[in-house]
């Protein structure tokens, strides 16, 4: 069966000479390079269009939604985005609520702003041993949308009574209802939820659900990974074919599903935001992307891609300091990498894999790195990964018994650097002068201690890169037990530093030590790193439209301020890392104490802080 592809290279080998636009005329000499020119036109004859498709591009939409399970579907080459901004435009009005995980793409914030929607979050759940955003709670979200019909039932006296503010009534005065709920699934890291199940509460308050399944394009293509959303009664979802299968950048398809939806005015949308002049070199990848789809070669392609990633999941679980990764409810096609455990951050094995191995990696965050692969990927790009993982891991086992050999030497030492916890001027004798000055994000370094008195400091081992410490006798055992160190960092337990009520340093985790009740007010310099922790939750003053209306009616309330100064003030920009591009802060929202070191903590990591206009400093409001 011919698809549009074949069409359009039957064309360019034709005798029509084509009068019209693109200006390259199908002349591939002209500038000299190998694009492919010769099939790139514009919409003629017998070449349908997109925005009132009736001929061949009508049926391979139509193909596109039976390979998907879609009622009904279409192209959109203006990538995933388009499709979000149409779905979210198209199920709400002007003003009106809307439910959406706080793990959300950008463009979900940008569809709200467009529309002046006044978001509500659901947030997801996080996995703090994997340092890992989770699926979404369906509870989470019944419970939401409970509350909302019970608020929207109530009287206006109880309405008041809890501050609902006048954005969340119609013209009538009755309080506004949320008209849809919009989640991520998978998430960039390859976490997935329970669409099934959220969608019966929700279709249960007659209201559409949007997935953005913009990761998970080769759902249901396998066994091994699961049921695309299409299969699972969500009412409108958006498939990113050009990340995990055979198809061109910047092409996408939205499906629509059920009655709930309004799909008229979706198609509206589809028509306003995508290009009037779309490509169809991009609607030729998609459709062949279709075609193989539904071929027989695509069964044999994927049962060899899944043996692949099975395989190196099996070897990449043998390290023994990085560790691969995943949640009770996964999408396999991810490998993600974490480095908790070493002396390295995300950034720089991201890094390392790339300037010495050429190995370039999807994404790196502050723990981790984020490997994407697909059925377009070959067994020696898998091994190239695996072993360039193991000389890593390897390298870590080196450095980390060189290190233990040291120490087992029993030597004095001022400084151990690189993966421990930097402790200064700690007078083991002295109760009253703990002087725990600063904890860096990786490293701890001991200076001043003395490894010479067998009988008081016992290092029983060193394991992992890191100092094992046990049973170490600080003068007084009941009050002063060290009874661990493990995985690149000091595990403190029951340290009673004079004063319990104030400091007592319980935990630490991610390389970084967890502090709890520690007095902050000791401005000697006592600034320890925070523990991993999932998305800021900020308190929501405004919407992304009121807070651009402040922009013109009360300037002299806005300050451009560094960050470590905006505690407290209301942000008039978006602030994320991309990729993934899920705002830390979005414009309305207080700043707290917690985000504003999250940003400094990735800022210190190499990465850099996207939406903000400024090198950290943060647009405000009073």
């Amino acid at each position: 069966m011919k698809n549009l592809y074949g069409e359009l290279r039957e064309y360019s080998h034709s005798d029509h000479y084509g009068f019209h636009m693109p200006g390259h005329k199908r002349n591939k000499n002209l500038t000299g390079v190998g694009l492919p020119y010769e099939i790139d036109i514009t919409e003629i004859e017998g070449f349908d269009d997109l925005h009132h498709a009736k001929g061949m591009l009508k049926k391979a939409q139509e193909r596109a939604a039976q390979v998907f399970h879609g009622e009904e579907t279409h192209f959109l080459i203006n990538g995933s985005t388009v499709g979000i901004l149409s779905a979210i435009l198209g199920c709400t009005r002007r003003g009106d609520r809307i439910l959406m995980a706080r793990n959300c793409h950008k463009s979900v914030y940008h569809a709200v702003y467009m529309n002046e929607l006044e978001p509500e979050y659901v947030y997801p759940l996080f996995y703090k041993e994997q340092e890992l955003n989770g699926q979404i709670n369906p509870k989470d979200v019944q419970d939401i949308l409970d509350r909302d019909r019970y608020l929207f039932e109530t009287d206006p006296d109880y309405i008041d009574k809890e501050a609902i503010t006048e954005n969340q009534k119609d013209l009538h005065g009755e309080r506004k209802k949320i008209q849809a709920v919009v989640i991520t699934s998978p998430t960039y890291d390859g976490v997935v939820s329970d669409i099934e199940k959220i969608a019966k509460i929700v279709h249960s308050y007659d209201i559409p659900l949007i997935v953005d399944e913009a990761h998970g394009a080769h759902f249901g293509f396998h066994t091994y990974f699961p049921k695309n959303a299409n299969t699972k009664g969500a009412d409108v979802v958006i498939h990113s074919i050009h990340k995990t299968l055979p198809s061109l950048t910047q092409t996408a398809l939205i499906h629509m599903n059920g009655n709930i939806a309004d799909r008229e005015k979706i198609r509206k949308y589809l028509h306003i935001l995508q290009s009037s002049s779309p490509s169809y070199v991009l609607m030729a990848g998609i459709d062949s992307c279709v075609q193989w789809l539904k071929s027989g070669n695509m069964a044999d392609d994927f049962d060899k891609y899944v043996e692949m990633l099975k395989e190196t999941r099996v070897q990449l679980k043998k390290l023994r300091h990085l560790q691969i990764l995943e949640t009770e409810n996964f999408d396999y096609s991810k490998i993600v990498i974490s480095v908790k455990n070493t002396k390295y951050f995300g950034r720089e094995l991201y890094e390392i894999l790339l300037n010495k191995y050429h190995l370039q990696m999807e994404m790196a965050a502050g723990s981790y790195v984020l490997a994407m692969t697909s059925v377009g990927d070959t067994k020696e790009g898998f091994q190239r990964l695996i072993r360039a993982l193991s000389e890593i891991d390897n390298e870590l086992e080196e450095e980390n018994y060189s290190f233990g050999n040291i120490l087992n030497e029993g030597k004095n030492f001022s400084q151990a650097s690189i993966e421990i916890l930097e402790l200064e001027q700690i007078d083991m004798n002295d109760k009253d002068e703990k002087n725990l000055s600063q904890a860096s994000i990786e490293i701890l370094e001991l200076e001043q201690i003395d490894m010479n008195d067998k009988d008081e400091k016992n290092l029983s081992q060193v394991s992992m890169g890191i100092l094992e410490l046990e049973q170490i006798d600080m003068n007084d055992k009941d009050e002063k037990n060290l009874s661990q160190v493990s995985m690149g960092i000091l595990e403190l337990e029951q340290i009673d530093m004079n004063d319990k009520d104030e400091k007592n340093l319980s935990q630490v985790s991610m390389g970084i030590l967890e502090l709890e009740q520690i007095d902050m007010n000791d401005k000697e310099g006592k600034n320890l790193s925070q523990s991993p922790i999932g998305l800021p939750r900020l308190e929501q003053i405004f919407t992304c439209a009121e807070m651009e209306s402040m922009d013109k009616i009360d300037m002299q309330e806005i300050r451009v301020l560094p960050w470590e100064q905006c505690a407290g003030r209301i942000s008039m920009e978006f602030a994320y890392l991309y990729p993934p591009g899920i705002p830390l802060i979005v414009p309305g929202e207080k700043i707290s104490e917690e985000v504003i070191a999250l940003l400094q903590k990735y800022k210190d990591m190499g990465f850099e802080i996207e939406g903000l206009n400024y090198d950290r400093k943060i647009k405000t409001y009073r």
